[in-house]
């Protein structure tokens, strides 16, 4: 390989390391209960897994904002359903709270 060819891919490389994926969600901090029936154990889980969801994808929209209006619409579309899913859950959590059982 000449010195050319080897400076040419160092330059690609070097060029490459500048565009990295966004980073993806920090994994939520749930940790297993010791009662497979912890009902409760497994809606604050769920919930702050949609929550995490929800902070990456508000992260890719404002990346894509003015940039990239395809990817953008198609992340709020999924938004909407993430927000979703964490208000029935913080519901179920709520009827598990009103009948005592937290």
């Amino acid at each position: 390989m000449s010195q050319a060819t080897r400076q040419g891919a160092l330059t690609l490389t070097r060029g490459h390391q500048h565009h990295r994926p966004p980073k993806t969600p920090r994994r939520p901090t749930f940790r297993a209960s010791d009662y497979q029936t912890d009902i409760v154990h497994v809606i604050k889980g769920v919930t702050e897994a949609e929550t995490g969801a929800i902070d990456h994808f508000n992260r890719i929209i404002e990346s894509t904002d003015g940039l990239d209006w395809v990817t953008q619409d198609m992340v709020i579309s999924i938004l909407r359903d993430e927000e979703r899913h964490r208000r029935l859950f913080e519901g179920y959590l709520r009827e598990y709270r009103a009948e005592g059982l937290t």
